[in-house]
Formats: C-alpha cells, structure tokens, sequence
C-alpha cells in the first residue's frame, strides 16, 4: 500500500502493527462492500463519519465487512486489530454491491400499515414511523434468509422486542396498542447484510386479550401479548 485513498475496486496488501487511517474514496451514491481480512490477527474496521458511524469485528471468522449505503465523497476509514492488537499482514478491498430488482436500500422513512415492503438491510439499524389510527391489535412480521432479525415497537408508553417470535429465526411482533405514532427499529441480532420482508397489519383485539373491569371475587382468563 503505497498511501492516498482507498479506490472502489482497488484492494490493498499492507503491513502494518498499530491502527491505520485511512481515506476512503466513494465517486457515486449506492450500496458497498468493504471487507478486512488477515491471517496474523483478528481484523477490526471502522466508518465514521458525520452521517456515518459503522464498525464490525467478526463477519466471516476473525475477518470484518461492512456493508453501507453511501453518498459521493471521502470517509475516515480505521483499520485495527481487536483491543488493539494488531500485527501482520491484511488486505482490504471495497467493492459496489447491486441492490436486487425490487428492494430498496433500508433506510429511515414511514410505514403504511397493511403493507409489505422488502428492503436490503445494511448492518444498521433502521428506524421507522408508523401511525396507528385506532387501538387494535399490531401484528409486525420481519422475516430474511439473510440473517436473524430483531424488531423493536415504542412509543405512547409502549416498548416491545422480539427475537424468534416467527419461523426460524425471523421475528413476529404483536401488541395491542392505542391509536397514536410509533417507532419501529428494524436490525439484526448479531453482524451481517441481506434483503427482508417487513409486513404491518391491524387485526381486531382477540377476546381473551384481558384488560377492562374485575369485578371483586371474579375470576378471568386473559392471554398476555
């Protein structure tokens, strides 16, 4: 590596045993790929930047990728090793990756309920408004083959997770909510990029759903959401 910014599909060998600055260079608006990988140490790579703060230790074995949707200019690129150890030889390479036919970058925006959405997940995660018009019951499906999704539903004194609430590893969120605006986090459980479907749906308030009056000496069954 003979210095000067990091070129979009230009790799660089280098050599190195303390934390690397370096300047990547991004010419055009989309989606890209930027891998670390040594055999001599665990690989540790960092983006930061005003409108950018990304970081990632083990995306394959001891290697590190970020994936990001980036805007033309230059980004303060840091190359590490993990709590600071590095030493030896690594390679690091950005490449553009094509967004498939029908996905969209995932990025922050509003959700119209009863609709399903696929997106391409970045690595980070993305937050989205959703406005209920009615207290009903919420149903939110995230599902990916890509990695294991998490979602998050707050707002109006509400705060839910789920993790593996759906098939596999995918996540399926319910809670009956009042009418006002949330705020829905899509992200991953752990590292990793890909496409996922996202669907929104209001149903009725099933009848075991509780809440209401108890009468003294009653007793009632109730499902808790």
């Amino acid at each position: 590596y003979a210095g000067g910014p990091v070129q979009v599909g230009q790799g660089i060998s280098d050599v190195a045993d303390q934390l690397r600055e370096l300047n990547l260079q991004i010419d055009e608006a989309g989606l890209y790929e930027i891998r670390m990988a040594s055999d001599d140490f665990d690989t540790v790579l960092s983006l930061k930047r005003n409108d950018v703060d990304m970081n990632n230790d083990d995306a394959n074995g001891s290697d590190s990728m970020i994936t990001a949707y980036l805007q033309p200019g230059q980004y303060p690129l840091l190359a590490d090793g993990f709590s600071g150890q590095m030493g030896g030889q690594y390679t690091l390479d950005v490449v553009r990756r094509t967004v498939p036919s029908g996905v969209e970058v995932a990025m922050p925006g509003t959700l119209t309920l009863g609709q399903e959405n696929r997106y391409y997940y970045t690595g980070q995660p993305v937050t989205y408004q959703l406005e209920v018009p009615a207290g009903r019951m919420l149903r939110v499906d995230m599902t990916s083959t890509d990695f294991d999704s998490v979602l998050n539903l707050s707002g109006n004194g509400l705060d839910v997770t789920d993790d593996d609430g759906g098939d596999m590893l995918n996540a399926r969120l319910h809670a009956v909510v009042p009418a006002g605006t949330y705020a829905l986090q899509a992200r991953s459980a752990g590292t990793g990029a890909g496409v996922f479907t996202l669907k929104t749906d209001m149903v009725d308030v099933p009848a075991d759903a509780g809440g209401g009056t108890l009468a003294i000496g009653q007793t009632r069954s109730a499902r808790l959401y």
